[in-house]
């Protein structure tokens, strides 16, 4: 019996569960000598995240790293721990799709179709097409039918909006902000950066200005977190649960 499972065994956790067969797998190493290499950022990675998610904390990137990197021999890790990249693993193995926004979206309807008698009534459902907090230059999310864009970020650099409206041929993009500023703040910041940054005509700022089709920050997703039901609720952490497995490595 390994020291994780024997850990697991005294909390009552099924020694066949997909996170003790993780761990055990991830410190294989610990008794191999010292040059034997050890996985230290996706399990540094999965402590922090779990250490917020028992206090209640809602996680910011930045913060995470830094709190990874203070750990012992933790100074020179990188972030691509955090970088979602097994998310996606997860996704293609599991067929399950992100729920940020979905809960909020689920259930809300459009009718739509190419004429009066095919219009027919459509549930709007949110899919992840890309990477969070990731600079794979792609969009993150996409509202089916009606083809809104969103992007998920935490920077507030004026530069980083215009690239990704420019990249898309200056097409109309939500973007989810993780910073504690109402939305309108927000605007108001990226508009007066932009204008001080000197490269570029009002016109040119007044074009992108126009193209933030909405902005949700932390207040907006506390907000709405009010408004969804506890049946809900437990989708989202179910959701969550499954996308940290393929995060760090649980179901390969």
């Amino acid at each position: 019996m390994t020291f994780v499972s024997t850990i697991a065994q005294a909390h009552g956790v099924p020694k066949d569960h997909l996170l003790v067969r993780y761990l055990e797998r991830k410190t294989k190493a610990v008794d191999r000598g010292s040059k034997a290499r050890r996985s230290l950022g996706n399990l540094y990675a999965l402590l922090v995240l779990a250490e917020d998610y028992v206090a209640g904390r809602t996680s910011r990137f930045t913060d995470l790293l830094g709190r990874m990197k203070a750990l012992p021999f933790g100074a020179k890790l990188q972030n691509h721990p955090l970088d979602n990249r097994l998310n996606d693993e997860f996704s293609r193995q599991m067929g399950v799709e992100g729920g940020l926004l979905a809960e909020f979206y689920r259930g809300q309807k459009v009718w739509i179709g190419a004429s009066l008698d095919s219009v027919r009534e459509e549930e709007l459902v949110l899919y992840r097409t890309g990477r969070t907090n990731a600079n794979d230059g792609g969009i993150d999310f996409v509202l089916r039918p009606i083809g809104r864009l969103f992007q998920v970020t935490e920077t507030l650099d004026f530069a980083k909006y215009f690239l990704d409206l420019e990249k898309i041929n200056r097409y109309s993009i939500s973007f989810v902000i993780k910073v504690d500023m109402n939305a309108r703040d927000v605007l108001v910041q990226i508009r007066s950066d932009a204008v001080r940054s000197g490269k570029y005509t009002v016109e040119q700022i007044n074009l992108y200005m126009s193209l933030f089709e909405e902005i949700f920050t932390l207040p907006d997703l506390r907000a709405i977190l009010k408004t969804i039901g506890k049946d809900s609720i437990a989708g989202i952490k179910s959701a969550l649960s499954l996308q940290f497995q393929l995060e760090y490595g649980l179901l390969d």
